[in-house]
């Protein structure tokens, strides 16, 4: 038997609220800055792809000759073999993960409070209008609690991806900024730039 999609207003409400919140939980943010020495990366947690297109996982340190980018067995990766660097700090994700998460449910609560309205309230009943709030008192509650778990979800989600920054060698051992990127698996990333 065909079962009829709800298209009330409150369900409506909630898969926009939903998808608000997804949309805002998976995305990541990636920084362009310029890179002028491989010392800014010297004990970050990096990523690197070579020229082959080879993901590798990797990690800077001071040598003899400045600064060695190595794999996770400390095996040497040349700069010639380097095509882009990706530091990935989690901290700061969490960071803006948070903020992220915080305003997206924030924003959602207001809409979804106001969309709910006014509650019912009969004063011939004692106690009954005690509970009932008006759109705006709605609006602020559920702003509240969204904004409280958005920011939690957040926190959580941006701590796991991390925040990026994105490095591309180029012609004499040269880094240069390169193109916006999500975080590995998406199928689209955000990038803000401060």
């Amino acid at each position: 038997m065909h079962q009829m999609r709800d298209f009330s207003p409150y369900a409506v409400q909630m898969r926009s609220a939903l998808l608000v919140a997804t949309v805002g939980f998976v995305g990541g943010c990636t920084h362009h800055r310029p890179l002028t020495e491989l010392s800014e990366v010297v004990g970050g947690e990096l990523t690197v792809e070579t020229t082959s297109h080879q993901r590798i996982d990797a990690r800077a340190y001071p040598s003899a000759d400045g600064v060695q980018i190595t794999n996770e067995d400390r095996q040497p990766i040349a700069t010639g073999e380097i095509d882009e660097v990706t530091e990935i700090k989690r901290g700061r994700g969490a960071l803006e993960g948070g903020g992220i998460g915080a305003l997206g449910g924030i924003a959602a609560g207001v809409i979804l409070g106001f969309a709910a309205g006014d509650d019912p309230c009969d004063e011939n009943v004692e106690r009954d209008c005690y509970y009932a709030f008006t759109a705006g008192q709605n609006a602020m509650i559920f702003g509240i609690i969204f904004g409280g778990l958005g920011g939690l979800g957040g926190l959580v989600v941006g701590a796991i991806i991390g925040s990026r920054d994105v490095y591309k060698m180029s012609e004499g051992s040269m880094i240069q900024q390169i193109r916006p990127t999500g975080p590995p698996g998406s199928v689209g990333g955000v990038t803000i730039t401060f």
